[in-house]
């Protein structure tokens, strides 16, 4: 989520800190997504780069 937050951050050239909150104990930790079935039942996959697409939208 960090990773993502600072590309978005440096993408719109925004002066913000990110600060870190304690992690919700009865909650998920993490989430991964697993595309892998989309690519096997529809022979779908990206075409754009995570960056790219960050761009593309913000502009």
């Amino acid at each position: 989520m960090k990773e993502l937050s600072e590309l978005i951050k440096d993408t719109v050239k925004l002066k913000v800190n990110f600060i870190s909150l304690p992690k919700n104990q009865m909650g998920t930790m993490y989430k991964v997504l697993d595309v892998s079935k989309i690519h096997i039942l529809l022979g779908w996959s990206h075409n754009v780069e995570l960056e790219e697409g960050i761009q593309k939208a913000y502009e």
